[in-house]
C-alpha cells in the first residue's frame, strides 16, 4: 500500500520506521511504501495519505480544528 506523508522536516529513521508500522496496523498490509514530502506550512506534525483517507496530525490540521470549534460556540 502507498502512503504519502507530508512533514516539516525530513524523517528520522525511526520516525519512518514508526509511520511505516502504524499504516500497516491500520491497512493490515504485508508491503507499505512512504513516498514523503514536505511542507513548511504545517508548523509540526504530519499529514498521512493512504488512498482517500487522510489522517491529520499536524499543528495547522490542530489551529483550524480548534478554531472552527470556538467558531461554532459562537
Amino acid at each position: 500500500v502507498l502512503a504519502q506523508v507530508v512533514s516539516t522536516v525530513e524523517l528520522s529513521a525511526e520516525q519512518h520506521r514508526s509511520i511505516t508500522q502504524k499504516v500497516q496496523q491500520m491497512t493490515e498490509a504485508n508491503q507499505v511504501e512512504l513516498e514523503t514530502s514536505l511542507d513548511p506550512e504545517l508548523i509540526g506534525g504530519v499529514i498521512i495519505k493512504i488512498g482517500s483517507q487522510v489522517l491529520d496530525a499536524s499543528i495547522r490540521g490542530q489551529l483550524r480544528r480548534m478554531n472552527n470549534a470556538m467558531t461554532s460556540l459562537s
